[in-house]
C-alpha cells in the first residue's frame, strides 16, 4: 500500500505544483496536453479569485493533504496503542520494559506513502526551475525522496545517510530547517552574551548539526527536538551518542522524516506532540522517528515505534 500511496502523492504533488506554476505565470513542466489541461482548469478556477487568493488556496490544499494523511495514519496506529485520553501529562511507556514495535497497518502505509510521494514531487517541481542544475537536482530529489516508500531501502543505513545529507538541498525540508538555522545562530552567536552558553557537534554520517544548551535550555525544557538538519538538546549528556539507541538517534529520525515527508509534516507533529494536542511520545511522527534509534546496536530504548527507519 505504501507504493499506491506514493503514486497518489506524486500525482497530487505534481498537480498542486503545476497549479502554482500557472498562478505565477510559468508553464508547468508537463507534456503539452497535460499542461494545457492544467492551465485551463486553473484559469477557470481563478475567475473569482485574485492570483494571491489562488496561491493561498493551493497552499491550503497542500497543507490539507498532509493533515489528512497524518490524521489517517494516527487513527490507524492508535488501534495498537494502549488506551489513553488526551492531553497526556507525560510520555507513555510500553507495558513491558522493552521496545515495542507496532504492527504494520495498510492504512498507515498508504498515508505514509502519500506524504513521501507528495513531498518528492513538490521538491522536484521547485528545484526544476533552478538555472542549469535544476533538472538533475529535481531528478535526484524525486528519486532519493521516493525511495523512502520502499521498506528495505528506508531501513538501509547508506540510504539514510544519503537522504539526510540531501535534505540540505530539499525546499520542503527548509520549511523546518530555516527556523532551525535561525535558532542555531541565536544559540551560538547571541547565547554566550546573555549567559546561555551552548555546545555544538556535527553528526557527519547524517549531516546533522547538534546544539546542546543555549536557547534550548533557557525555558527549563528537558529533552530534544529537531528542525530539519538542526537538532537541539537541553544538555549534551541527555543527547547520547548519535550512532547508538539514544535521544540523538531519535532526533535524527525526525531529520529523516522531514527529508522524506517534508517540513509541513514536522510542524503537524510539533502540534500533535505538544500544544494543543499533547500526544507526547505516541504522536505518529514520534513513533516513526523512534524506529531509527531502535535500528541501531546497543541497549534498546523502552519505547513504542512504527518500523520505518530501522
Amino acid at each position: 500500500m505504501s507504493l499506491i500511496g506514493w503514486l497518489v502523492g506524486v500525482l497530487m504533488g505534481g498537480t498542486l505544483a503545476g497549479a502554482v506554476a500557472v498562478v505565477v505565470g510559468a508553464r508547468p513542466p508537463l507534456p503539452d496536453h497535460l499542461s494545457d489541461a492544467l492551465v485551463a482548469a486553473v484559469s477557470a478556477a481563478s475567475v473569482s479569485l485574485s492570483p494571491y487568493g489562488m496561491l493561498a488556496l493551493v497552499i491550503l490544499l497542500v497543507v490539507a493533504t498532509y493533515l489528512g494523511a497524518y490524521a489517517l495514519a494516527t487513527s490507524v496506529v492508535a488501534t495498537a496503542l494502549p488506551a489513553f485520553s488526551l492531553p497526556l501529562a507525560s510520555a507513555v511507556a510500553p507495558p513491558v520494559a522493552a521496545p515495542l514495535p507496532l504492527p504494520a497497518f495498510e492504512g498507515e502505509r498508504f498515508a505514509r506513502g502519500l506524504m513521501i510521494g507528495e513531498t518528492a514531487a513538490l521538491n522536484a517541481a521547485m528545484l526544476l526551475y533552478l538555472p542549469r542544475m535544476g533538472p538533475p537536482l529535481a531528478l535526484w530529489a524525486l528519486m532519493v525522496g521516493s525511495l523512502a516508500a520502499l521498506d528495505g531501502v528506508a531501513r538501509d543505513g547508506r540510504y539514510q545517510r544519503a537522504l539526510a545529507w540531501s535534505s540540505w538541498l530539499l525546499p520542503m525540508s527548509w520549511l523546518a530547517a530555516a527556523v532551525g538555522l535561525a535558532l542555531f545562530l541565536a544559540s551560538v552567536l547571541i547565547g554566550p552574551f546573555v549567559r546561555m552558553p551552548s555546545s555544538v557537534r556535527v553528526d557527519w554520517q547524517m549531516g546533522v548539526v547538534e546544539t546542546s544548551g543555549g536557547f534550548c535550555a533557557c525555558t527549563g525544557y528537558r529533552g530534544g527536538f529537531s528542525l530539519g538538519n538542526f537538532n537541539f538538546f537541553s544538555s549534551p549528556q541527555l543527547a547520547g551518542a548519535p550512532n547508538a539507541p539514544s535521544l540523538s538517534a531519535h532526533e535524527s529520525g525526525h531529520t529523516l522524516n522531514t527529508a522524506a515527508m517534508g517540513g509541513v509534516m514536522l510542524w503537524i507533529n510539533a502540534l500533535d506532540e505538544n500544544y494543543p494536542v499533547f500526544r507526547r511520545n505516541l504522536a505518529y511522527a514520534e513513533l516513526l522517528a523512534e524506529s531509527r534509534a531502535q535500528g541501531l546496536s546497543g541497549a534498546p530504548r523502552h519505547e513504542f515505534f512504527v518500523r520505518l527507519w530501522g
